[in-house]
């Protein structure tokens, strides 16, 4: 549910539910073809019970019943479980994402009520009706006498093929939620490492003056002397004010306009952002300026006003070295360009760069709203430690300002970014899940058929085969089912990634190391998964192998 949600989040939410919903999807996939497929090795392993039972006059439609109870029960019982673990997820994820940075509740409802039982119910059957009727029919549809005369093989073309691609269906599916968890991952790692910031040595303080009603001339006095204190404090190594949050692209939308000069001498018009931030903002970041200088202390009300403008608005004007001591018209306001910036924003991979303008501080009106700031400290420590002396010197200047959201940068990332982090923490999730899967439902078909192999291999062993031959067939088996199913995945993957792509941060959609990891992963776990069968396949008895012992 998005009740009170607005339109933007609204749509944030619904492409987090649209992917989430294919996640679980894919990974009900799974578990439907990995019990198909073990079902199908047990109906095959059971044919000589089904014969004897046929054959004392079982009718045919009792031994299905009894296989669809079996199904049956098992769904059953494995919605029971999956139910339990469900509402404890909830309740592990509401409590990690239940509230935004400023502690108001999300406005989604993740409890378990009548319609997700409903559906659990209905998808419990349709598996256990979907995986219990094809190896009831495989099992009924035999010829008695032959089966116990022990004159038929073990199994047919076709059922073998039907277990080979539930298996490889499995790991195709399984690549697509790895490749996904693999790029959630590397975005969220990204978020944290900050687009050139450290995000961990930096503590963000909203500042309100203009609640206390403060003028101009004094709420200036005052955000100068928090700047001032700050910088003396221990553990500060520098201090800067700034209207709003740049890093996340906030700040006012702006025409710019440039006189002619660049781009075949014409007029250069775009939009962009703009906020005022105060001088050292960048040291502060840890982001040198790419050309120019730094606002000082002659940049006052009284002086021309300036800018700092960022290398995509340089790049429209030629360049940095061709921005510097341009004139701009912001707003109808002119400005004399004295530094370029590095971009310095987060945006995703469907997005490029904001335009963005960097006005001073300290040459605004200071009325109202304009007097506020979030003032962003760079500390030399722990920032979560030095939060609470931090509040403590501002409160010093002035207890009846009010402060609020005093947090770590990595904090205010983390929760900006919260549908990334859900994302990343649920696809990782159904990604190990499905790696799990996969590797169980590889493990029982390597294992089935290597049971069903015994007497073949038995007499390669006693015409003189080595047992590293024997290693060598069920591998390939093996790998004959895990590399068809990681070239299928990785083509859905390549397909499915752009869906992702707003959720991406520094990351492309088609990272060429998770979609080399991802495969090799999987392919290692396969080979994991065949350990057990390879070594009883063997360790195979030729004489007890052919006596059927």
């Amino acid at each position: 549910a998005a009740r009170g949600s607005t339109v933007g989040q609204r749509g944030q939410a619904a492409t987090l539910v649209m992917l989430l919903g294919g996640g679980v999807t894919l990974l009900v996939l799974i578990a439907c073809a990995n019990v198909g497929g073990l079902l199908l090795a047990n109906g095959t392993s059971r044919r000589k019970e089904v014969t004897i039972r046929l054959a004392l006059g079982a009718a045919r439609g009792q031994v299905i019943r009894q296989f669809l109870t079996e199904s049956l029960l098992l769904s059953a019982g494995g919605g029971a479980v999956g139910l339990l673990m469900a509402q404890w997820a909830n309740e592990v994820v509401s409590g990690l994402y239940g509230a935004d940075y400023a502690g108001r509740l999300n406005a989604f409802d993740m409890t378990v009520g009548g319609w997700a039982l409903a559906a659990a119910a209905i998808l419990c059957a349709l598996t256990a009706v979907i995986c219990g009727l094809a190896p009831a029919l495989q099992a009924v549809r035999v010829d008695v006498l032959p089966v116990l005369k022990q004159e038929t093989p073990s199994g047919g073309r076709t059922r073998s093929a039907a277990r080979d691609g539930l298996v490889v269906a499995q790991i195709a599916m399984s690549i697509v939620l790895l490749i996904a968890a693999g790029l959630l991952v590397r975005s969220m790692t990204h978020l944290n490492e900050g687009p050139g910031v450290d995000p961990n040595r930096i503590v963000l303080v909203r500042l309100r003056p203009s609640l206390v009603n403060y003028p101009a001339e004094r709420a200036r006095e005052f955000q100068r002397a928090v700047i001032e204190r700050l910088e003396r404090m221990p553990g500060v190594e520098a201090a800067a004010v700034a209207q709003t949050l740049p890093l996340f692209g906030n700040g006012d939308d702006v025409t710019v306009t440039a006189a002619a000069g660049t781009l075949r001498e014409s007029r250069v018009i775009l939009r962009a952002r703009a906020t005022p931030i105060g001088d050292r903002y960048f040291d502060v970041l840890g982001l040198p300026l790419v050309a120019g200088r730094d606002f000082n202390s002659s940049d006052g009300p009284d002086a021309p006003r300036v800018v700092i403008v960022d290398e995509t608005v340089a790049t429209l004007l030629g360049g940095p070295d061709q921005a510097l001591d341009r004139v701009l018209t912001v707003n109808e306001r002119p400005y004399r360009v004295v530094g370029v910036a590095r971009v310095a924003q987060y945006h995703d991979t469907t997005a490029s760069p904001v335009p963005f303008v960097y006005q001073n501080y300290w040459q605004g009106d200071g009325e109202g709203f304009s007097a506020d700031s979030r003032t962003h400290v760079r500390v030399a420590g722990d920032a979560h430690s030095m939060l609470r002396q931090i509040r403590r010197e501002i409160g010093a200047i002035d207890p009846l300002v009010p402060m609020s959201e005093d947090q770590t940068l990595r904090d205010r990332v983390a929760f900006t970014f919260q549908p990334v982090r859900v994302a990343m923490t649920m696809m990782a999730g159904l990604g190990v899940c499905a790696l799990v899967l996969s590797a169980v439902g590889l493990y029982g078909v390597v294992a089935f058929v290597a049971s069903m192999r015994t007497r073949e291999m038995a007499i390669r062993l006693a015409l003189g085969a080595q047992r590293s031959q024997v290693r060598k067939l069920i591998v390939a088996h093996g790998l004959r089912l895990a590399l068809p199913g990681a070239v299928v995945g990785l083509l859905a993957a390549f397909g499915a990634a752009r869906l992702l792509s707003s959720l991406l941060y520094g990351v492309n959609p088609h990272d060429p190391g998770i979609f080399t990891a991802v495969p090799l992963l999987l392919i290692a776990v396969a080979i994991a998964a065949m350990y057990g069968p390879l070594n009883r396949a063997a360790r195979a008895d030729p004489p007890a192998a052919l006596r059927g012992e």
